[in-house]
């Protein structure tokens, strides 16, 4: 099984590219070795996903909400979800993921199983949910969700079949174990224009972070006040738009550094930074090591950069 390739649009919609779009469903692995900072992106996507945790710790923050996932748990994301998902544990962490559209049951949003079974968790304040095995229903949606992953890897000729079967487990469980656990699941009571102007102000860093952004001019673009600005993308990000968009600046930077043989002089210009001495400054506050140092550490440790894939 290969490694996943990201792609995202200018809105940070994660792009899954099927090998069937009649059957929407993305099986991939991640070792977080092989990220920037450890780390994926904040984005979201249409998909419902399901994340399982082979080794190490991960930190994800879905909506703004943190939660902590260990080897053998895993994680449920609700679609269209903003959410990060970073390495916490010493010890490297891999994880693998199974998305799904409803489509691969409904193949209408109007018709019964969709109304019935998929519409009320997509309007549900839950974005996400731990999965244990200390509960019937979480020990089989992880039980399940094991088995697609060994059918991925056979790729037999009954692969659709018997992931149809699966996943129907998997959503059943997943009913049932949001009814068991309403009163104490996290609700996020999701302020819809908030959220849209979060994903909004994302967009614009994406696409303006080598200028010479001010928050005005972030607010401006979201149609927010300054205090709305910065109150909308905490809220879901958990960090002001300037802390982000310096992250997102030296993120870049890395990605050059490993990928090109520009100088660092080169490199600050190209991400936004105002000259190489103060690139340098922060780079070193981040990392505890210079530009340079990390640049050779980086290629000594032959790290691969998914994000050369994202559309930015």
């Amino acid at each position: 099984m290969t490694e996943v390739q990201f792609s995202f649009n200018d809105t940070m919609r994660e792009l899954f590219e099927y090998t069937d779009p009649t059957f929407p469903l993305v099986v991939w692995t991640g070792n977080f070795r092989n990220f920037i900072n450890k780390s994926l992106a904040y984005h979201w996507h249409n998909e419902f996903e399901y994340c399982v945790v082979l080794s190490g710790i991960v930190g994800f923050t879905i909506e703004g909400h943190y939660v902590e996932a260990k080897q053998g748990e895993a994680i449920f994301v609700n679609a269209n979800a903003l959410h990060f998902a970073t390495q916490v544990s010493q010890n490297n962490a891999k994880v693998y993921t199974v998305s799904f559209l409803p489509t691969i049951f409904a193949n209408a949003e109007g018709n019964t199983i969709y109304r019935r079974f998929f519409l009320p968790v997509l309007q549900s304040p839950v974005k996400s949910f731990l999965i244990t095995d200390s509960q019937k229903n979480s020990k089989d949606i992880l039980k399940y969700l094991t088995k697609i992953f060994i059918e991925h890897s056979k790729q037999n000729y009954d692969y659709e079949l018997k992931c149809i079967d699966y996943i129907s487990n998997i959503w059943r469980s997943t009913l049932a174990y949001l009814q068991e656990n309403k009163d104490t699941l996290s609700l996020q009571n999701i302020d819809q224009e908030d959220e849209r102007k979060a994903k909004i102000i994302l967009n614009y860093i994406h696409n303006h972070y080598n200028e010479d952004i001010k928050i005005d001019e972030i607010a401006k673009y979201a149609k927010a006040s300054r205090s709305g600005c910065f109150r909308c993308f905490r809220q879901y990000t958990s960090k002001t738009p300037i802390e982000y968009l310096t992250e997102y600046r030296l993120s870049r930077a890395i990605h050059l550094m490993v990928q090109t043989d520009k100088s660092m002089t080169q490199i600050a210009s190209e991400c936004g930074f105002s000259d190489s001495s103060y690139f340098g400054k922060i780079f070193l506050r981040k990392y505890k090591m210079t530009p340079l140092q990390y640049k050779k550490w980086m290629r000594s440790e032959a790290i691969d950069n998914p994000f050369n894939q994202f559309a930015f």
